[in-house]
């Protein structure tokens, strides 16, 4: 009866996935090395986290990478191209147009209007 194992234990997994990758945001994530981190090939770790997430890997990641920077733009202390560079965009132009697609605001707009946000 060990069959269903497997998917029933990935949330668990996945949230030590979500913590590794937050806590290394600045690494350039593969999907290689994040089915790795998981034990899954590559095909098996995109369907679970689609299945899972609603997104491919790749932009699983990019949604991570952008709830980072929201936390990170209320301080207004560090500059939008720090941000960029933390929550591993490869420039601040990169991620303030990735950051306007997924949010409908700049990086500097949405600091601006400190917009609370919902956890």
């Amino acid at each position: 009866m060990r069959q269903n194992n497997s998917r029933r234990d990935f949330p668990q997994t996945f949230m030590k996935l979500e913590q590794t990758l937050r806590e290394n945001l600045s690494h350039q994530w593969t999907v290689e090395e994040m089915a790795a981190l998981v034990g899954l090939g590559i095909t098996a770790f995109s369907e679970k986290v689609k299945s899972f997430t609603g997104f491919s890997p790749l932009n699983y990641l990019i949604n991570i990478r952008i709830s980072e920077a929201i936390k990170l733009l209320k301080r207004q202390d560090v500059h939008v191209t720090d941000i960029a560079l933390d929550v591993g965009f490869y420039s601040s132009q990169h991620f303030a147009t990735t950051f306007k697609k997924l949010t409908g605001y700049t990086p500097s707009e949405f600091r601006k209007k400190n917009i609370p946000v919902t956890d």
